[in-house]
């Protein structure tokens, strides 16, 4: 990762932990998911283009990969009708990402303790987690 995206918006070590997780700490995630997404499963670990998985575990990605196709499908932007299957590997490491995140911020607050909650704001530091992500994916 370049260091210039290491500044806020999307990582601050002044920032609440739950807003650094929902931003940098997703980016990292959706990108390590590229790795098992539609498009970086077909890569072994050298790089070179093979099928490494196992049969069962490559028909069970495919199912879940068809979840997500369907999923997207139903979604509109801009008056526009989200092609599932065409969006697949970004929508896999979007929900990857926020997930890896989501898991990492949770094992973050039991080593830690939780976070005191912000004056003035009503949000939950889980909340802000999931805004902190909603900004960054309209940055990027």
């Amino acid at each position: 990762f370049p260091a210039g995206i290491l500044q806020p918006t999307l990582y601050n070590p002044e920032f609440p932990q739950s807003l650094n997780y929902g931003g940098i700490g997703a980016i990292i995630g959706h990108e390590l998911t590229h790795g098992y997404d539609d498009w970086g499963g077909q890569y072994d670990r050298y790089g070179n283009l093979k099928q490494w998985w196992t049969q069962d575990s490559y028909r069970k990605f495919q199912r879940k990969a068809e979840c997500i196709v369907k999923l997207y499908d139903n979604f509109t932007v801009y008056n526009q009708k989200v092609n599932g299957r065409l969006t697949l590997g970004e929508n896999i490491a979007d929900m990857g990402g926020l997930k890896l995140s989501y898991y990492a911020y949770q094992k973050w607050v039991r080593e830690h303790g939780p976070e005191r909650p912000l004056p003035g704001l009503k949000y939950t530091h889980e909340q802000l987690l999931f805004i902190a992500f909603a900004q960054v994916r309209k940055l990027l």
